[in-house]
Order: structure tokens, then C-alpha cells, then sequence
């Protein structure tokens, strides 16, 4: 996708950015380039340079472009929305960034990726292999934008990978965490009390919660490294939780004894994540356990066989 030709519309959209750009007093040479994404999807992406500045962002612009081709917005609308984007960003900056530890460590974070379908990705990448995850490091430049971590930062900071995820780990679990009741997060979406009433009348359904970090932006690696998080978790389920991979931004966590197949969760997973994801926010088709030992495994093939052989689970999670 991309590889060879650039869509005549992403092209218009760069000039008019450029336009705009020049109109609020910022000179930038703009352009499109093909952008290697989560999941080993190649996207569409506008990259600023302007002279004088170190750091150059990329913009990804599929999303904008869709809804140009919708008449959801307009191509003057997006270029100002974009070039908005873009002066938000580097105003975070400053016109030389910094590499000295001291002000690189505590803006580290953690996310979480696949590692098979991002092979091409991770070897650029320091990164900690978590089941069939890997956990990489990002920059936070502020709450909107952030950079991906790689191995020339590692250089230039004199560390190693495994140092650097290290300190990443130990500033992520310093963060604000999220864990809310899917009927808290649904209520934080609806402004209607009488329709909130309805639609949480019955509250027989099964006990779910959403994992995030405060943004709920790429924040389902937040969980793995975060101890005191886990701790809530069971505290708050009194018991072991199965942790769905919703998508690379958020996890969902329901009480063991609420689930009667691991084999179903998975297919429900699979199911959601070629029907209702874009490729690039796929996080795993498989779900995992988080024991009251705070440790995290996979369900095996024999604890799947063994709980549906069970009698003693008086409550179900049907799919």
C-alpha cells in the first residue's frame, strides 16, 4: 500500500498544509511519505521539516483523507487542523531537544505490540517480549504526540536496550493508571441520565473492566509493568481476572469464574479484532490470566479442557 505512488488528494492536502503553514508565519517544507505503522501496516503520513529544528514530525494522514473522500471535512479544514497539530507539537519542543538522561528518562513510556506481526519493526526497537507481546519504550512529547524509541537513542544516551527498558518500565509505573467499569467508561460517553438509567438497569451482565493509562492512548502495555495496578485489579474481583487484548490502546478484564471457555474468549477476540480493528490497533488473538500472585501466563489447552469439564462454576460468560 503506498509503495510506489502517492494518492494525487495526499499531495493537495501537503500543498494546502504548506499554505496554511506560511500563513500563520511558519516557512516548512512539507511532504508525503509511506510510514511503517504497528502490525507492519504501511500508511499514508505528512512529515514537516522546518529549517532550524531537530526533530521533524510525521502526521499520519489516512484517517483525514477518509474523511475528506466522506465530505466530513473539508481539504482547507483538514490543512488547518493538521498545521494546528503540527504547532501544538513542536511549541512542546525546544528548537534543540535534549538527550541527556535526566530529561529523557521521566518522559519514557511503555506500550504494547505484537511481536510477530512486527518483526521488521522491533529489530530498530528496544523492546521486552511479554508472551506473544513486546513492550517498547516511547517518548511522550506531550499528551497528543509521542515518539517511538529506538536503538540510535539508546546511543546516544550511553545506555543499553535493556537499561533503557529498564528505566522506561521504572517511569511508566509511576504514571496515573485506569481501571473503570465498562458501565463507567459507556457512562463517559452518554450524556443522557434517563438513557444511562436504561441501559444499566439490569445489572446482571458480566463484570468488565477497561485497563488503560489515562489517555487511553496506546496504553495496554501499562498493565504488564505496573504491579499496584494488578493489585487493584484482584482487589477489586476478589479473584484471578482473564485479561482480553481489546486493542493496543486499552485491555478488558473480566472475573475468571465469569468465563466458561478460554478457547471461546479466543475466537471472540479473533472475531473482533478482523471485524471491528483496523490493523494497526490489533494487539493479540489470544487472552491471558492474571493470577493472584500478580504473575500473568497464557490459559494452556489443559486449563481450557479442565474448566469445561468443571461443574463448580455457578456463573458463565456466554459469547
Amino acid at each position: 500500500m503506498y509503495e510506489n505512488t502517492i494518492p494525487t488528494n495526499a499531495t493537495d492536502l501537503a500543498q494546502s498544509v504548506a499554505e496554511n503553514l506560511r500563513a500563520n508565519g511558519v516557512s516548512a517544507e512539507v511532504t508525503v511519505i509511506p510510514k511503517a505503522k504497528i502490525n507492519d501496516t504501511k500508511l499514508l503520513a505528512i512529515q514537516i521539516y522546518e529549517p532550524g529544528r531537530s526533530v521533524h514530525p510525521t502526521i499520519d494522514i489516512d484517517n483525514i483523507l477518509g474523511r475528506i473522500d466522506e465530505g466530513e471535512t473539508s481539504l482547507s479544514a483538514a490543512a488547518e487542523e493538521i498545521s494546528n497539530m503540527y504547532m501544538h507539537t513542536v511549541q512542546s519542543l525546544p528548537q534543540k531537544p535534549s538527550f541527556e538522561k535526566e530529561d529523557v528518562l521521566p518522559k519514557l513510556r511503555i506500550a504494547a505490540i505484537n511481536t510477530a506481526s512486527n518483526q521488521e519493526l522491533l529489530r530498530n526497537l528496544p523492546h521486552v517480549n511479554v508472551h506473544d507481546l513486546s513492550l517498547i519504550a516511547i517518548y511522550q512529547v506531550n499528551d497528543e504526540s509521542h515518539i517511538k524509541v529506538t536503538n540510535d537513542l539508546c546511543s546516544l544516551l550511553e545506555m543499553t536496550p535493556g537499561e533503557l527498558m529498564d528505566a522506561a518500565i521504572k517511569s511508566q509505573a509511576k504514571q496515573p493508571y485506569k481501571i473503570v467499569s465498562m458501565q463507567e467508561q459507556l457512562g463517559s460517553m452518554v450524556d443522557d441520565e434517563e438513557l444511562m438509567e436504561e441501559m444499566f438497569l439490569d445489572n446482571s451482565g458480566p463484570q468488565m473492566y477497561v485497563l488503560s493509562n489515562e489517555s487511553m492512548s496506546l496504553g495496554s502495555g501499562v498493565f504488564f509493568v505496573n504491579n499496584a495496578m494488578k493489585q487493584e485489579l484482584i482487589d477489586r474481583l476478589q479473584e484471578p481476572a482473564v485479561i482480553l487484548p481489546s486493542s493496543t490502546h486499552e485491555l478488558l478484564a473480566i472475573p475468571v469464574s465469569q468465563i466458561s471457555s478460554y478457547e471461546e474468549i479466543d475466537e471472540m477476540i479473533q472475531s473482533v479484532n478482523e471485524t471491528s480493528l483496523s490493523a494497526s490497533d490489533v494487539l493479540s488473538n489470544h487472552c491471558y490470566m492474571l493470577n493472584e500472585d500478580l504473575s500473568i501466563t497464557m490459559p494452556t489447552m489443559a486449563e481450557d479442557l479442565a474448566m469445561k469439564s468443571s461443574e463448580t462454576l455457578s456463573t458463565s460468560f456466554h459469547i
